[in-house]
């Protein structure tokens, strides 16, 4: 009698066990390479890309703590990003990538969930909200792909080139020039830090900035359960104080 109740315990326990392990793999996060750029390369974020890539490191964090997703990243040459992408060595990227006709067909993109598009900065008490306001007016740009964008706007517009943020926006500050186009994370981190009562920035003249991308057709619950994510960082107000504790707001 007492056999039989040592073999039926031991039963139990390996049932018990077998169970309990088979909960362990159940919960199990499947794991995915993400590539990454640490330099931010076609952002043109000099001095800021140690604060974008901890912001997303941080982001991939929170986001792998309320998945089924666990994230090796991979640094990687920008140069060969999305290439490396479409070859499969990883499984998505985050970087800044245009949704285009011919990406489109290679890829799919998640939401924005670091604004990046150029902004127009003003001083602070102009009244002045837009391009199509400021006709006859200086505005500087750092290339001649944003004043054909903004010649386009406003044909009026007296287009000049800069190559220092730092030095057009004291230009602005001083009244040497009425706007300059300059990329949002930059212009912001300038704005928040230095020129916080004398400039202003419009709302972005076009929409780009951090993505996550994957090949077109793979990993869609990936992709899925990322946007979901960003949209619920969204509507709490988490992603705003995450870029805040980054200073990239």
């Amino acid at each position: 009698m007492k056999k039989e109740n040592f073999f039926s315990r031991l039963s139990i326990f390996f049932l018990l066990l077998f169970t309990l392990s088979g909960c362990a793999n159940l919960f199990e996060k499947e794991k995915k390479v993400i590539g990454v750029d640490p330099l931010w390369y076609n952002m043109h974020v000099t001095k800021l890309d140690a604060r974008i890539f901890g912001f997303v490191e941080n982001l991939l964090l929170e986001f792998s703590e309320k998945s089924s997703f666990a994230f090796e990243r991979y640094k990687a040459n920008w140069n060969s990003l999305i290439q490396d992408l479409y070859n499969k060595k990883y499984d998505a990227i985050i970087a800044e990538v245009e949704p285009t006709v011919i990406n489109k067909s290679r890829f799919n993109f998640s939401e924005i969930f670091l604004e990046n598009g150029p902004v127009l900065v003003m001083q602070k008490q102009t009244k002045y909200t837009s391009l199509q306001t400021f006709s006859q007016k200086h505005v500087a740009v750092p290339h001649d792909t944003y004043a054909a964008m903004i010649l386009q706007e406003n044909s009026s517009i007296i287009v000049e080139t800069y190559s220092s943020v730092a030095q057009v926006l004291e230009q602005v500050a001083s009244n040497e020039i009425d706007a300059a186009v300059i990329d949002h994370i930059p212009a912001a981190v300038f704005i928040t830090n230095i020129y916080e009562n004398a400039l202003k920035m419009s709302a972005p003249l076009q929409h780009k900035g951090l993505r996550m991308v994957v090949r077109k057709n793979d990993d869609q619950e990936l992709l899925h359960s990322f946007n979901s994510f960003i949209q619920k960082q969204q509507r709490s107000k988490q992603l705003v104080m995450l870029k805040d504790k980054w200073e990239l707001n």
